[in-house]
């Protein structure tokens, strides 16, 4: 599908047009920082036209050029999305456990735009991606209880799209999967209260091999990641709290042991994620807030403790992502809205502060953002795939 403009009138927004967006689809939403933020969103409609809005703000209106082609014909409600850290890649996985790899890197002209990978080994819902920071695995959990890791090393074309691991560590649902920066690990949190780590280091002897469980967690594991050190992870869950475990097997004081353990959120944390300068962990929770805590050692009256707490939703937060400059952090709710917060401490007109708020549709269950920082992937229930750029 080629570009559209929208170059006469602004169409009425009404909740009929918004009723009227086909469902099953994921958009990525391309977004600029002017001296005043605006947002381009495209939605296409049944009659298969293509609107451009432009959302306001500080009453500043801009229009400009942008192109849009469609990702993949969903099915199902799309609850996973991720770009790949060279910027190359954005994988999403769905209900009935269909995984789609596209390639959204504009240099590859060849491939630009096209599908790459469709893969359907999953029996149940896909509910998470990681792509590993080499760029040549991709790994995904489902409520089947399994973990698929893949090669996409675009050196071994013999091999890309090939599975290399079929791991089965826990033995109930698993929501969450997340690679270690230095690609030593591969960490999965389940339904059963456990986080296990397996090797993912494909030139030692323990790839793929079971190398710590984490059992400190008394309800299922939502949501973990890794410090930009690989030496700590965080683990969210049912249970109300954040743990902070030690994973670096060099330093055996903390290997394997809880040092620290957040508890401020009156529900479930179904998404935990660090800053790019790893000074601050946020949280999204059921009691529909964040909450960013101060997680550098060397200030040690904010380390673990609540510095903000941002109240703009109303149902769960799904999803919450910083963006790579670590400017803005961007929430996701079972609201049907995604909201961009300031949340960089030196730019205090913006700190705390909402910078645009986008609404579905639909529950919002998954959003990523580009390597790049231009835009933002938003998987959700019941939505085409679109991308934006």
């Amino acid at each position: 599908m080629g570009s559209y403009l929208f170059n006469n009138h602004l169409p009425k927004i009404t909740f009929d047009f918004f009723k009227s967006v086909k469902r099953n689809s994921l958009y990525v939403l391309n977004y600029i920082f002017p001296k005043k933020f605006f947002l381009t969103q495209i939605l296409r409609i049944k009659n298969k036209r293509i609107f451009k809005i432009c959302l306001k703000y500080n009453h500043y209106e801009k229009f400009s050029n942008c192109k849009l082609f469609i990702l993949g014909e969903n099915n199902s409600s799309i609850a996973c999305v991720k770009y790949s850290n060279s910027g190359n890649y954005l994988a999403s996985g769905d209900s009935t456990g269909k995984i789609m790899l596209f390639s959204v890197n504009p240099l590859y002209y060849n491939i630009y735009k096209k599908t790459l990978l469709q893969l359907q080994d999953h029996n149940q819902t896909v509910t998470s991606i990681s792509f590993s920071n080499k760029g040549d695995q991709l790994a995904t959990s489902s409520f089947d209880s399994k973990v698929f890791v893949y090669c996409i090393s675009p050196k071994d074309k013999n091999k890309f799209g090939k599975q290399l691991l079929s791991l089965e560590g826990h033995n109930q649902g698993i929501f969450c999967i997340s690679f270690s920066p230095n690609c030593n690990y591969l960490a999965t949190g389940s339904v059963d209260n456990t986080t296990v780590l397996y090797g993912a280091n494909q030139n030692s002897i323990l790839y793929g091999k079971v190398i710590l469980i984490l059992k400190e967690h008394v309800k299922p594991v939502l949501s973990l990641c890794f410090t930009n050190n690989s030496d700590f992870i965080i683990t969210g869950s049912n249970d109300f709290t954040a743990n902070i475990y030690g994973v670096n097997p060099i330093d055996f004081r903390f290997f394997g042991k809880k040092v620290f353990n957040i508890i401020e959120h009156r529900g479930a944390l179904f998404s935990v994620t660090l800053s790019p300068d790893n000074n601050f962990i946020a949280t999204g929770s059921w009691d529909c807030r964040v909450v960013i805590h101060g997680f550098n050692p060397y200030v040690v009256k904010t380390f673990g403790h609540p510095i903000l707490t941002l109240i703009g939703h109303r149902n769960w937060v799904s999803c919450i992502n910083y963006s790579p400059s670590g400017d803005y952090l961007a929430t996701a709710s079972y609201d049907r809205s995604m909201i961009l917060y300031g949340v960089n401490i030196i730019k205090r007109s913006t700190y705390g502060k909402q910078i645009f708020k986008f609404r579905s549709a639909y529950e919002i269950y998954s959003i990523s953002f580009s390597p790049k920082g231009n835009s933002i992937a938003v998987g959700g229930g019941d939505f085409d795939a679109f991308i934006i750029c």
